[in-house]
């Protein structure tokens, strides 16, 4: 049956272990370090099992993921995906590039349309980061030199504080 012909050809170990593709999101922080925002964990034995029985390329058309984190109630995110597994052999004939590098097709990834800005006053750090005018070594430096004016305008209006009492 199937279960032999995948431990002849070196594919125990779907029926060994549940073959699983862990789905992370992450937030990229700039300064702070960085958050897991949510996650999903899917079950691939189904897809493996037809890639096996076909003997052929195998998709799982866009799929609609939920996202959770484990430490909030509910859903935290959607992700939307296709999932294809490939023979080796088509693979070494068609290579393709990690993420958006060359060769980007099959399928071709476009570049993510994010917003430039993070419109929250308080983040600030984001708003350097999208921008790419400052690096992390540079905003260290900047924040320390603000502590300083600050330490020195307030040593200084005490003094004129004290000079008039």
């Amino acid at each position: 049956g199937i279960r032999d012909f995948c431990l002849s050809r070196g594919l125990g170990d779907v029926y060994k272990r549940q073959p699983r593709l862990v789905i992370q999101i992450w937030d990229k922080d700039f300064l702070n370090p960085n958050d897991a925002i949510c996650e999903a964990i899917l079950n691939l034995k189904p897809l493996f099992r037809r890639a096996i029985k076909k003997q052929k390329r195998v998709k799982l058309l866009k799929q609609s993921i939920k996202m959770f984190h484990p430490n909030f109630a509910g859903k935290q995110g959607i992700l939307e995906m296709d999932i294809e597994l490939v023979p080796d052999e088509e693979a070494k004939r068609e290579p393709v590039g990690l993420g958006r590098e060359e060769p980007n097709h099959d399928p071709f990834l476009e570049e993510p349309n994010r917003p430039m800005f993070s419109f929250n006053p308080f983040r600030i750090d984001k708003w350097f980061s999208y921008c790419g005018a400052l690096t992390k070594r540079a905003l260290i430096i900047g924040g320390v030199i603000c502590c300083l004016i600050f330490i020195v305008v307030v040593v200084l209006v005490a003094l004129k504080i004290a000079d008039v009492i």
